[in-house]
């Protein structure tokens, strides 16, 4: 049902185009409510100083319009001339009218980013520069790496959402929002007697229980084993700590000379937890962390189906080591399910 105020201003534009123009034989329907001729998903930038008019141009260029100008009067008529920056989607039905709706709203698109669980900083950086609609108004390569916002294990992993132009800072701040939020709930909630004397080390330890397993029903079991080996002194020997440290050095492979190496996230070598975290953890892990399985197991070992198996003593330890090493060997095995 067209509004009968855009109605009447319909038939001033038209008569109006009808005698200047086509000498009356434009239609109402035609020129201002039937689909628009562009491809469905045409993107429509709208830049800063742009106008109902440069719109019109681009359109008539398109030749959607066979004149510029009929746009311009339609949104004087109508009172639609203030439109807003920004990226909008056309779709296959919409039309002049629902065109200028949009762009006076600011319904604009909006582009999204996923972050995966257990991604590290770097991955996460680059992932996001694939993103040319993000505005990279900072610099990660200067930004410390335990700094709260940007620095490592605080870009909550998830699917982010934003128009074109925004501002990495801004998301990056979203993110680590998301995550303090999380920290602070589970913080509120945390079992007792666990070695943690902030919130800042609950979030080291999710990002060592996310990188060790991605299944949900062995996080809490994993994180019992942490903490079983910190109150006992027991260094954490976990490789993606080795991994972490070895950086882009890191082949697919860890070697012994890899557990030699001097570095303080290098947990075969130093005790207690590394200095910041290792990766962005899901909830899951850091609720894992902050309520773990009360048990006494110390050790566990991938079994190459994508969970692990775990023992209480050194001697089972090793059993299982030596049996579930034979599994590498075949193509189907894997650390992580599917």
């Amino acid at each position: 049902m067209i509004n009968m105020g855009r109605f009447i201003a319909l038939v001033i534009l038209v008569i109006g185009f009808a005698v200047l123009v086509y000498g009356g034989r434009i239609h109402i329907e035609t020129l201002l409510f039937r689909p628009l001729n562009v491809n469905d998903g045409y993107l429509l930038v709208v830049k800063p100083g742009s106008s109902v008019s440069t719109i019109g141009n681009t359109l008539t260029k398109l030749e959607v319009l066979p004149d510029s100008r009929i746009l311009s009067v339609f949104a004087q008529i109508t009172g639609r001339t203030n439109i807003k920056i920004g990226t909008y989607k056309v779709d296959a039905d919409d039309s002049l009218d629902s065109l200028l709706d949009k762009l006076q709203t600011g319904e604009e698109i909006n582009h999204r980013v996923t972050l995966l669980e257990g991604w590290n900083r770097k991955q996460i950086a680059a992932e996001l520069k694939k993103s040319p609609e993000l505005n990279w108004d900072i610099n990660l390569s200067e930004v410390g790496i335990e700094n709260s916002v940007y620095g490592e294990g605080w870009f909550f992993p998830d699917t982010y959402f934003y128009p074109s132009g925004y501002s990495v800072k801004k998301l990056y701040q979203r993110a680590s929002n998301t995550t303090q939020r999380l920290l602070e709930k589970a913080w509120s909630s945390m079992a007792e007697d666990l070695p943690y004397t902030n919130q800042y080390e609950l979030l080291i330890m999710a990002s060592l229980i996310e990188k060790e397993t991605g299944a949900d029903e062995e996080r809490e079991r994993i994180a019992g084993v942490f903490i079983n080996r910190l109150h006992k002194r027991m260094r954490l020997q976990t490789d993606p700590t080795v991994i972490y440290a070895l950086g882009d050095n890191y082949n697919g492979n860890i070697r012994r000379k890899h557990l030699r190496l001097d570095s303080p996230y290098n947990t075969y070598r130093v005790h207690g937890l590394p200095p910041t975290p290792i990766a962005s953890p899901s909830a899951r892990s850091i609720e894992a962390a902050a309520n773990p399985e009360r048990h006494n197991l110390l050790y566990f070992v991938a079994k190459g189906d994508g969970r692990h198996y775990f023992s209480m003593t050194l001697e089972e330890h090793n059993k299982a080591v030596r049996r579930y090493q034979i599994m590498q060997r075949k193509k189907s095995y894997r650390s992580v399910p599917k």
